[in-house]
């Protein structure tokens, strides 16, 4: 188990090293792939034991499961309430917790940490400073086994999460949807509700990042590039509880998501801005 944490550490300086984030099988291919080349030697064995498979080859795995077991389609959000707004912040007064109302517990966020924390060595977690803010207020109480068997139970996930290798397999994966800017927001329905027009074809904003963007991707950073900034992050990252990561992590993200729709706004007639339903998108502002 104490690999997990290294796993997870690897998975999102991936997401920070690409330029798009976006989570198509496309994207996941791309991620996965890098991901694959940070694990050395008895560490990539290691993992591929823990999920029964190496990381590259679970590109299309969260679309399968998708469509045999639909409802799961919850866990790859925020939520909370009441919903947030780029005016005011992700959270309620600046504060997120796993609480049920700042985040709710079976949303991206709490998920990942739940599971993180079910399956990460305690000896290894000790290694880090205490939290001043922990994720959940309950900490240090927190049964982790019965929060996970709690959301799984109450959203019947129980044959979904059927062995420690699949629920690993939706940490992988959750993991690189929480870098995925538009998850976090649900004003116009995380994307869903814009059309973007590019190049003759119409796409939802979010089938945009999650399906196109991908496909434009040639290469990413070299192995030296990769591995020196895998090293300069989990220095950094070893000082900071991993929940706690998390959470910053879903703060930029969804300052992220706010900078995308404050770039689509464009000036009304009555002196208003706001985000148009159809949004043309230019070969140069793609570029761009």
């Amino acid at each position: 188990r104490q690999y997990g944490g290294q796993l997870l550490l690897i998975l999102v300086l991936v997401e920070k090293c690409c330029l798009a984030r976006a989570w198509s099988p496309h994207g996941h291919r791309f991620v996965n792939d890098m991901a694959q080349s940070l694990l050395k030697g008895k560490h990539r064995d290691q993992v591929r034991t823990m999920l029964h498979g190496d990381v590259a080859t679970f590109d299309d795995w969260e679309q399968k499961t998708a469509s045999s077991f639909p409802h799961t389609n919850i866990l790859h959000w925020h939520r909370q309430t009441p919903e947030w707004s780029c005016s005011a912040g992700i959270g309620l007064q600046n504060q997120l917790h796993c609480d049920g109302k700042e985040a709710t517990y079976d949303s991206i966020l709490c998920v990942v940490g739940a599971t993180f924390r079910k399956y990460a060595h305690d000896a290894l977690l000790r290694a880090f400073p205490k939290s001043q803010d922990p994720l959940w207020p309950s900490e240090p109480s927190v049964n982790w086994m019965e929060v996970v068997r709690k959301y799984t139970k109450d959203s019947h996930f129980e044959e979904v999460f059927a062995s420690k290798a699949t629920e690993l397999r939706w940490l992988v994966t959750l993991l690189g949807d929480m870098h995925q800017p538009l998850h976090w927001l649900r004003e116009h329905d995380y994307g869903k509700e814009i059309t973007v027009s590019y190049q003759g074809q119409e796409h939802t904003l979010l089938d945009f990042w999650e399906d196109v963007l991908p496909q434009h991707l040639t290469s990413g950073p070299t192995q030296t590039t990769l591995d020196s900034s895998y090293a300069s992050h989990a220095t950094k990252w070893s000082h900071v509880v991993p929940t706690e990561l998390f959470r910053d992590w879903a703060r930029e993200a969804a300052e992220v998501a706010c900078k995308i729709y404050q770039g689509l706004e464009v000036n009304h007639g009555d002196g208003s801005r706001g985000i148009p339903k159809r949004v043309e998108l230019s070969e140069a502002a793609f570029q761009g």
